[in-house]
């Protein structure tokens, strides 16, 4: 029997044997420096700053290994052997010997600077506090007898901005980072970390931009007047504090949650996004829930709450003794994404 071959065919499967050998490589290359570096055998130290500012170069190696499987051989072998090591050599100048090779000691290295960040109260009563956050893991807590209005230490690439402005016994406080790049804001280690104390004597409207970091909001012995949060990728736990005021909580792929005081009264707007959110009501709170459902799972705690309308994936939900303008009550309109969200009773 003719065991016939198509020629197309031959050279389809001889450039899928002959493939980028990059990435075994990288993968090999690392486990051996991580292997010899925890053994004391070796001692570089890896630049990966250096490595993330010049990504766009492994894009270019990239298209030329596509390039050089559509050349017969052996002329595109030799080429894809080129480009693989060419690549996986570059990828070791650029992570070890930065300072020794022409051109890549020139990458935008910026080092990280970490600041402590003091705004005086200078009998301050109410303000409006803006925080955009990086990517580094953020802590917000109520500071503990101190005169500033705000305080605390943060650690950025870039350029720190914090703008300021006292009219009376009024503020406006922005406190953000200018940076050229994104990878600049890549935590590096457990130092790079955002820790942010506010006066909780002072009445405050408060916008948190969480960006991408992980983010832990204690906010529950501060005295807020309006709370706006801009949700990132960054998983985060929010304790809200008593007291009257709205929140509007714009949702991103970040999962989260979000424990609820034990009195006031707050109207909470939510547009939700891919990320899991969980709330959690203590049992003194009435609330009036008002779902505009989207893709993701809905839960809510059916021994407590009564469904009042249904249409389709929209609800409207209340708990018993709800009524309008209850001295302690949550008032809740939640636009659903593609991510699910829970309402639960937590003593």
């Amino acid at each position: 029997m003719s065991n016939n071959v198509n020629p197309k065919q031959r050279r389809h499967t001889s450039n899928q044997q002959n493939g980028s050998i990059f990435g075994a490589l990288v993968l090999i290359g690392i486990g051996v420096y991580l292997l010899l570096n925890n053994l004391g055998v070796v001692t570089l130290e890896a630049n990966w700053k250096a490595l993330f500012s010049v990504w766009p170069v492994f894009l270019i190696f990239g298209g030329l290994g596509i390039l050089s499987k559509q050349i017969p051989p052996p002329t595109g072998r030799l080429l894809q052997l080129v480009v693989n090591v060419g690549a996986f050599a570059f990828f070791v100048a650029v992570l070890f010997f930065t300072d020794q090779v022409p051109f890549i000691d020139q990458v935008n290295t910026a080092e990280i600077q970490r600041e402590q960040v003091t705004v005086p109260r200078d009998g301050v009563d109410t303000a409006e506090i803006t925080l955009d956050f990086t990517s580094r893991p953020v802590t917000v807590n109520a500071l503990n007898d101190s005169p500033h209005l705000l305080d605390g230490r943060v650690s950025y690439t870039g350029n720190l901005r914090l703008d300021q402005s006292i009219s009376d016994d009024e503020a406006t406080v922005s406190l953000g980072v200018n940076s050229t790049s994104w990878w600049q804001n890549v935590t590096w280690s457990n130092e790079d970390r955002w820790e942010i104390g506010l006066n909780p004597s002072v009445a405050t409207e408060l916008n948190l931009d969480l960006a991408s970091g992980a983010s832990t909001l204690n906010l529950a012995k501060l005295n807020l007047t309006g709370l706006t949060i801009d949700s990132g990728s960054g998983a985060s736990t929010i304790n809200l504090p008593e007291g009257n005021y709205d929140i509007s909580y714009d949702g991103g792929s970040g999962g989260g949650q979000i424990n609820l005081p034990a009195s006031g009264q707050l109207e909470l707007i939510m547009d939700t996004g891919s990320g899991a959110v969980a709330l959690y009501l203590p049992p003194n709170m009435e609330a009036y829930v008002i779902v505009d459902g989207g893709s993701g799972r809905w839960n809510i705690d059916q021994d407590r709450f009564q469904l009042v309308e249904k249409d389709g994936n929209d609800s409207i939900w209340q708990t018993a003794d709800y009524t309008e303008g209850s001295e302690n009550s949550l008032y809740l309109n939640l636009d659903m994404g593609s991510g699910s969200i829970s309402l639960q009773t937590v003593e």
